[in-house]
This record gives structure tokens, sequence and C-alpha cells, in this order.
């Protein structure tokens, strides 16, 4: 007898799942790129584009020749750090407002040290900026608004290995609190108002990661070798650490505070020191996003890649509404060709929502993500390793990024051959130019075969029964549905109708 399945999707913010063949929780995907589930429960907003943002004087991409390294907004100004365009140190430019056209020179912004790749600009409240500068040592670097003081500090003698090395700083309780992380160096140091203290405090750990909340500071790290990734949280007064959780194996990569949870990043399977992977997984690595549980961790989502080439997970100063982002791109081939890449996201919706896990900015066409500095619903995105600029406003824009979800995996449920009735997607009445885009693969292919594309101006009611050509999609144990989103849509409903036969695999 035929059986009837519907898989009614009405709410999304369960997030991404690392198994979508569980099909019991249905406000899950297998996969969410460049949309917004963290604004409503109940829809899911493609989010707008970027724009260059890297003008000086009308050159559109003046900014280049100074290979941008980090921003921060200080004294009522937007203000930039890169290279001197002779490479013979640093240059410091500025904004009085994020949506001016052109960057300025600061006045006495020019110093003569080197910028590392990994740079840090960080304020106080006495409107000086500190940057971390590297040649042969590590420097901090001081701008006053006036000029700029090269070295006022050295936080390591030298930078070790070059893969390991990068200095994370983080500006809590009006301090500035600097890991030192070169080589084996546990330290932490601190800036307070215009007062450079070298290693305030040991650690024990190797810091990846500095993150606040309430009043406390959570420092991940990891504490021996191979790594096993520990988290510190201090009383922000004392500096005393209250609680040591363990995180397990793997680099300790990035570290937020979404909802009241303390959140960790995880690339399981490589060595801290030698970037290398453990030989338990000489194979493929993975990355792990777990959230503190007592005294241990457990697992929200685990994404398994089959090789580190090109991989790349990084901690960065911003979120979006109560979420935290970090970024991260995750091989999805061996070549590699094809990556999970962007600015992901861990956060709740509602107070009764999960801990979602989603890609909110596809960073695809930027190139690699260097460093990222939020300003209300700005973001900048410095990238591809040329000092490139890129802007997105989250509450407008060009919208010329397309929203991307694979769907759960559906029929596991099940041992029987099933057919698909169809799949129907509403939205909110779709713009001019704007489409919805439906492809699907079985049992399960590698290769999507597209179902069609719907594209009607003020349509909200997007079905989809038979692949292009009018031919039926045969019979199948699993299907699992692509769907890309191009233009400015809403979301609110995807409902997928299978019907069940009596057939099992092997009669068919």
């Amino acid at each position: 007898m035929a059986r009837k399945k519907i898989y009614n999707h009405n709410r999304f913010d369960g997030g991404m799942t690392d198994n979508p063949r569980d099909t019991l929780d249905l406000t899950k995907m297998a996969f969410i790129s460049h949309l917004d589930i963290y604004r409503d429960p109940n829809q899911m907003y493609v989010l707008p584009g970027y724009i260059d943002d890297m003008s000086i004087g009308g050159d559109a991409d003046g900014m280049k020749l100074y290979d941008i390294r980090a921003m921060h907004y200080v004294d009522s100004k937007l203000f930039a750090v890169g290279t001197k365009s002779d490479g013979t140190g640093s240059k410091v430019f500025f904004k009085d407002d994020p949506t001016d056209t052109n960057w300025q020179a600061a006045t006495g912004g020019e110093g003569t040290d080197n910028l590392a790749a990994e740079t840090y600009l960080v304020g106080t409240t006495s409107s000086n900026l500190f940057y971390s500068t590297v040649d042969t040592t590590t420097n901090v670097s001081k701008y006053d608004g006036a000029s700029v003081t090269d070295n006022v500090a050295t936080i390591i003698a030298s930078v070790g290995t070059p893969n390991s090395f990068r200095i994370v700083a983080e500006r809590a309780f009006d301090n500035i609190f600097y890991a030192n992380k070169g080589g084996q160096d546990t330290g932490v140091s601190l800036i307070n108002g215009a007062t450079f203290t070298l290693t305030q405090k040991t650690t024990g750990s190797i810091i990846q990661d500095i993150q606040t909340a309430d009043d406390t500071i959570g420092l991940f790290g990891s504490v021996n070798y191979p790594s096993r990734c520990n988290l510190l949280i201090w009383d922000s007064a004392s500096l005393l650490i209250d609680q040591n959780i363990d995180f397990g194996l793997g680099r300790p990569a990035a570290l937020g505070y979404p909802a009241g949870v303390w959140v960790g990043v995880v690339n399981e399977g490589v060595d801290i020191i030698n970037q290398t992977l453990l030989a338990k997984e000489t194979n493929r690595e993975s990355m792990a996003i777990k959230a503190a549980v007592g005294t241990t961790s457990e697992t929200l989502y685990r994404l398994y890649a089959p090789t580190n080439t090109n991989g790349k997970i990084m901690p960065v100063r911003a979120q979006y509404f109560d979420a935290f982002l970090f970024y991260a791109r995750i091989p999805a081939d061996a070549t590699p060709t094809e990556y999970r890449e962007g600015l992901w996201a861990v956060g709740k919706n509602q107070i009764d929502s999960p801990l979602a896990i989603s890609i909110p900015f596809d960073t695809t066409s930027l190139g690699s993500v260097e460093k990222v500095y939020q300003m209300g619903t700005y973001y900048y995105l410095i990238h591809s390793n040329d000092g490139s600029i890129s802007r997105v406003d989250t509450l407008d824009g060009t919208y010329d990024v397309p929203g991307t979800i694979e769907t759960l995996i559906y029929g596991a449920d099940s041992p029987y051959q099933k057919e698909l009735d169809g799949v129907s997607i509403i939205t909110e009445n779709i713009p001019a130019s704007a489409s919805v885009q439906v492809e699907y693969r079985t049992d399960i292919d590698t290769a999507w075969v597209s179902m069609g594309t719907s594209s009607t101006t003020n349509k909200q009611k997007h079905n989809f029964t038979r692949i292009a050509g009018g031919t039926p999609i045969g019979k199948f144990q699993e299907i699992q549905f692509r769907i890309t989103f191009t233009g400015k849509i809403v979301v609110k409903n995807i409902l997928v109708a299978t019907t069940e036969t009596d057939e099992l695999p092997f009669a068919s």
C-alpha cells in the first residue's frame, strides 16, 4: 500500500546538523549559507552581498597598495593600518563615517616597523591605537592621533614557527589583553590606558583566542604536545582561574560566548606547533564546534574534511545578533576545488531555540579572508592576501550573493523505495530578477540534477514536481535537495512530499 510522507519545514532556527538523515527535527538543514536564521525563527532571509571599500582620492583600489591588515573604531573614527607603499614600515588611515567614499591618510600615521600578516589593531579609552608589528622581534606600536611610536613594548623575542605565530588581542573591562603566541610562549600581556605590562600572567597554555563574558575572561588554548585544547576562565578583576575546561584533542581555533554558553571551535587532528595532521587523522581532519558543560565539553557539530590543503579556521571580533562569528574555509573534496567557506555563526534565535550553526556570510567570491571588523550593522572584510577590503551592510545592499541550503536527506527512516510527489517553497513576494532554483540527488549521488527555476516577479509559491523535460524522477530510497535563492528573498516554508511504495531496494 502506498504511504505518503510529508516533511514540512516551517521553522528554521535549528541551524545545520552533521546528521542529515535524522528527520525528526525539521528545524534543521544539512547546509545553510548566506541566509539569516537568527532574526525570526519562522523565516530565513537572504543577506546582502559585498561592495568594494578601498578608495583613496577616487582611486577605487587605492588601499590595496598599502596591504591593509587590521581595523578599529576609536575617537569617533574608523582606523585601518597597513604597510607603507615602499614596504619600509606601517601606515595608518581613517574614515569619519563607515559609508565615506574615500579613506584618508592619518596625520603622523607612519611608522618604521613592519607589519605581520596577523596584525591586530586595538584601542583604549585614552584614544591610543595599539597594533602588533613584526620583524625579527614582535612588538606593539602606538598611534596617539598625532604620531606613531614604534615598538612601545616587545611581546616575544622571536616569532618562532611562522605558522604558529599569531598575536590575539581582546579589549575587556578597559584593558587590552594580548596572548603572546610564538613557539611555546604561554604569557598574557596587558595594556591599561597607555601602560604596557609584558607577561602580566603566565597561563601554562598556548593561547589561541580570548573572549570576554559577563565578569569573566575566557582563554582558549593548548596545554601539551600533541595538542589538547582547554578553556581557562578568569575572574576579570583578579585574573585568577575559576575553571579549566577540557575541549579534547586538536588545535583550538576560535572561542565565543553566545547565549551564555562557552563555545569553542577545534581543528581536530592538527598539531598546534607544526600545523600538521596527527597520526590518528592522516587521511582527513575535522572541524568540531563544542560547548562547555561543567569541566568538559560536548560536540554540537562536526564537519569532516578529506584534506587540510588550503583549509583555515580563525577567530574574528564580530557577532551577528547574539551569535558569535568565526571564519572557516573547510575543503569539501580532496583536490580541493570546493569549500564550505565564510563567516560561520553559533547562536540562538529565541530563548527556546537551540544553539544553531550556520554560515550567514558566504565569502567564496572574496578569496581568503584575513581579518573581519564589525561596526554596527557593517562588516569589513580584509581578504585576498593583498589588503583588499569589502564591506557588507546587513540591512541593505546589492543581494548579488545567493543564499543556499542543502536539505536533510529524506527517506532514511524507512527501507522501502519512494517516489517524489513534489517540492513546494513558500516565500514573500520575490522582487524582479530574483529566483528560486531547486536541484536534487538520490541515493546519494555526488552530482546535483536541476528540477528548474522559479523567477516570476511577486510570486510566492514555487512548486517543483518534475525535472527538466518533463521526465519523472525515478524510484529512490533517499533524496536530498539543494535550493538556491538569488535576490532579496524571505523564505517562509519548505515542503517535501514523497510516496512510499511496498518495494524494498533489492526488489527494484
